[in-house]
């Protein structure tokens, strides 16, 4: 065993294989008792509910069918379940870290290859990737057999060919980041001697994509292009290359979005152009340094060189002509591509460098010094999500409580902007059905009072939202079963009758609402002085009673309205 582990091809495959399984327990802990995050929500409902012919529509745009039909194989075997899409994203999240370290072990050998793919593991500045499991499927969709296109197209034998044909029409069938890898296999496969023999293996994903855009455009679907961008290019290529290079180490916070980026989002300012000239300046004496270094090393430029560049190019050209606020390459979703594809760059411009004492000791420190960065981002991650998380499941559990008697159309953060968890994107029809026939992750009444009033008051919100709970006119009060409430005891608040209550304060008072809170955190406006108003309340499953509270009121009539 001790001679096997002096070999450095097997120790660096066991040393990946540790990586990878620490990677894995690492995601797996961070993503424990978590939920669905922004995109997620309406993927699951589309993913369950929608006929499979929908799965080809554009979705922003993209086409997303893979995933897709990954969401609904995975709501059919195992469920509502969580965990079993965070096991397939791990899957995913592994493949993409062997697979470059296949790719860089052919440039700089086995032991140095291990640090690019231990920093991709390890990437927790791209957290939705990383931990959130639809979010991390829809890229890894593209990315896995993208990269593993690339990889087997570097045989330049029949079979490689094949498999890398089949993988690229994968890859675009994943998401759009899909076309960055078949740009390179492009170009890959131009710059080889037999390239006349092998234009099929493009012609198939080229074709295959091609068609389904002539299908897509039926819809009418907004491309998120933005025409104006396309001038910008080479500024934004300048901002995202430093943005990228800096995600490396966890650090893009330092110079995201970008100074020359800043000029088309916030316009024009000195410093803006000041900054990003010392990006450029900096950017260029590094490659220039780095081609230096590399035609030393092995004398011509490796052709391999090519594709890489080109894929990051494509890469910044994807992300340049979408640019708008909240679509920056500092996005923590797309930083996981670019980091990706700058790593390959960097371990083509790294070829032939020999494997010594003082290479690994530099290829280990700038190892740690990316774990570390990326430590904290998993810190600032978790918090993030976990945060949201409790709200989502309490505002899952009320509209699940309020049920038929909800508004079906409600989505949250559409209705109620700025008050709930803003990226909570559940619309109230859909996810009743995709509860009823898969489950759901919501809180339980149990779990519901356990959580912080912060949680409770945003539940209290959006159940009151979802029911329509509003005060409506009317003329009089009901005849009987009718009682009066000192100011006090209006101002303490005081439990509801169940069906709803008519009421009728002696003078102005304002009127809040409240249920599992321990305030009232529903403002209902306010009433005059001898102005009645009836508060119709359906039941829901919960049957637990509302609360309610006059304040600015000497004393106030409460009637039930059943």
């Amino acid at each position: 065993m001790s001679r096997r582990l002096r070999n450095p091809e097997f120790a660096g495959w066991l040393l990946l294989g540790g990586a990878i399984a620490v990677a894995a327990a690492l995601v797996f802990w961070l993503e424990r008792d978590g939920t669905y995050a922004f995109d997620e929500l309406p993927w699951v409902e589309i993913g369950g509910l929608s006929p499979l012919e929908q799965f080809w529509h554009p979705y922003g745009g993209h086409l997303i069918v893979v995933p897709y039909y990954v969401f609904r194989a995975t709501l059919e075997l195992f469920g509502n379940s969580f965990t079993a899409f965070s096991v397939i994203q791990v899957v995913g999240l592994s493949a993409m870290g062997a697979l470059l370290y296949v790719y860089g072990r052919r440039r700089v050998g086995p032991i140095l290859a291990l640090g690019p793919a231990i920093v991709l593991l390890f990437l927790g500045g791209s957290y939705p990737v990383l931990l959130e499991p639809l979010i991390g499927i829809q890229f890894l969709a593209a990315l896995v057999p993208g990269l593993a296109a690339i990889v087997v197209l570097e045989r330049e034998d029949l079979p490689g060919d094949i498999a890398a044909c089949a993988l690229l029409t994968l890859s675009v069938a994943g998401f759009s980041q899909g076309l960055i890898f078949l740009a390179g296999a492009v170009v890959a496969v131009a710059l080889s001697p037999n390239w006349k023999r092998r234009v099929w293996v493009l012609a198939v994903p080229i074709l295959a994509y091609g068609y389904w855009r002539h299908y897509a455009s039926q819809f009418d679907e907004p491309s998120g292009i933005v025409g104006s961008n396309i001038p910008l290019l080479l500024a934004y290529f300048v901002d995202a290359l430093a943005v990228f290079s800096t995600a490396i180490f966890g650090m893009v916070g330092f110079v995201g979005p970008g100074p020359w980026t800043l000029l088309r989002l916030n316009g024009f300012a000195f410093n803006y152009v000041a900054e990003g000239v010392v990006y450029l300046v900096f950017e260029l004496l590094a490659v220039v340094a780095a081609v230096w270094a590399l035609r030393r090393r092995v004398g011509a430029i490796p052709r391999s060189l090519w594709p890489a560049l080109a894929m990051l190019a494509v890469l910044f050209v994807e992300l340049g002509v979408i640019l708008i606020p909240g679509r920056t390459a500092a996005e923590p979703r797309y930083l996981y591509a670019g980091v990706l594809l700058v790593m390959m760059v960097g371990l083509e411009l790294a070829r032939g460098v020999r494997t010594t004492r003082v290479s690994i000791v530099v290829m280990l420190a700038l190892t740690a010094a990316a774990l570390a960065g990326n430590a904290a981002r998993f810190q600032d991650a978790r918090e993030l999500l976990d945060d949201y998380q409790h709200h989502a499941r309490a505002d899952m559990a009320v509209i699940e409580l309020a049920g038929k008697k909800g508004d079906q159309a409600f989505t949250p953060n559409v209705e109620m902007p700025g008050v709930i968890s803003g990226a909570f994107q559940l619309n109230s029809g859909p996810w009743l059905l995709v509860a009823e026939r898969y489950g759901s992750p919501s809180y339980s009444l149990a779990q519901l009072r356990a959580q912080s009033d912060q949680v409770r008051a945003e539940a209290d919100l959006v159940a009151a939202r979802s029911l329509h709970l509003w005060l409506e006119p009317v003329s009089s009060a009901p005849a009987s079963g009718c009682r009066t409430l000192t100011g006090s005891a209006a101002a303490a608040g005081f439990e509801l009758p169940r069906g709803g209550v008519v009421l009728r304060p002696n003078d102005y008072s304002a009127v809040a609402l409240g249920r599992w809170a321990d305030g009232f955190p529903i403002d209902l406006g306010a009433l005059g002085g001898g102005q009645a108003a009836a508060l119709a309340i359906p039941t829901d499953a919960s049957g637990e009673p509302w609360s309610m509270r006059l304040l600015g009121s000497r004393g106030a009539e409460i009637c039930p309205t059943g």
